[in-house]
């Protein structure tokens, strides 16, 4: 088992959704901050706010990781 802290630029990261009991949603981390991340995720909002968003995220929001290299 990783740890938050292995978390690297390019890396994907997955969000836990409770009503679903699995991941919902995914974005890719663009930078490591002091509290956590900056992400990249796609269709986090809806109406004339969709699209692709920079978000902040905090350490303890990130459910999963993967690093896929080829």
């Amino acid at each position: 088992m990783g740890s938050v802290d292995a978390i690297e630029p390019g890396d994907r990261v997955g969000f836990w959704s409770p009503s679903a009991r699995r991941i919902g949603h995914i974005g890719v981390v663009e930078t490591k901050t002091r509290n956590g991340f900056v992400t990249i995720e796609g269709n986090v909002k809806s109406g004339v706010n969709a699209g692709v968003h920079r978000l902040s995220r905090g350490r303890g929001e990130i459910h999963a990781a993967s690093n896929w290299s080829y």
